[in-house]
């Protein structure tokens, strides 16, 4: 309960900062999410290149850490960086809908097939200094394996996935993507 409670003043202290922050934003305010290992980074270069390329300001692919710093805000943060250089102003998360969503006028959302996003995730959390460190402590040592890590995990993906399409302006399937970058 106490957690809750946490949780609740958290999301309603983020959203009061996102709300004055972006309030003063007339441009517009871009949301990305997915479930994690859903391919959001990958998707956040290429509609960065994308839109460089075709102003013909970049001639070549941006690291991690430039992408980065032009696309610094995080919605879960609560972070309020203006963009550089007229790009726009972009904000991403893992997070399942919270009320902050709505302070957003574009919603993309990114999904892949679960259990390559599970799998992902399994290896990703599983190699942290912290293993699975998001998850109950009573947890962590029954998510090194694997199965139970995906029978753990999958419900979380079904509800993130069916409560995200309801609020997304955009989906974008990761297979669909890779198949036809251009087309989708």
């Amino acid at each position: 309960m106490i957690n809750w409670i946490k949780d609740e003043y958290y999301w309603w202290k983020t959203n009061r900062v996102l709300k004055v922050f972006l309030s003063n934003w007339e441009g517009q305010k871009i949301l990305l999410f997915g479930y994690p290992k859903s391919g959001n980074t990958w998707l956040r270069f290429l509609l960065f290149n994308y839109r460089t390329l075709l102003n013909q300001e970049l001639s070549e692919t941006i690291s991690y850490n430039r992408l980065n710093s032009l696309q610094n805000n995080v919605m879960d943060r609560g972070t309020t960086f203006p963009p550089e250089d007229d790009y726009p102003l972009f904000y991403r998360t893992h997070k399942i809908y919270k009320k902050s969503y709505e302070l957003f006028n574009y919603k993309i959302f990114i999904h892949r097939n679960p259990l390559d996003t599970l799998i992902s995730g399994y290896y990703f959390y599983k190699n942290r200094e912290i293993p699975f460190h998001d998850d109950p402590q009573h947890l962590r040592k029954k998510l090194h394996n694997i199965d139970f890590y995906v029978k753990y995990k999958i419900q979380s993906w079904i509800n993130f996935y069916f409560i995200s399409v309801t609020k997304a302006d955009s989906i974008i399937n990761y297979t669909s993507l890779k198949r036809d970058c251009f087309f989708e």
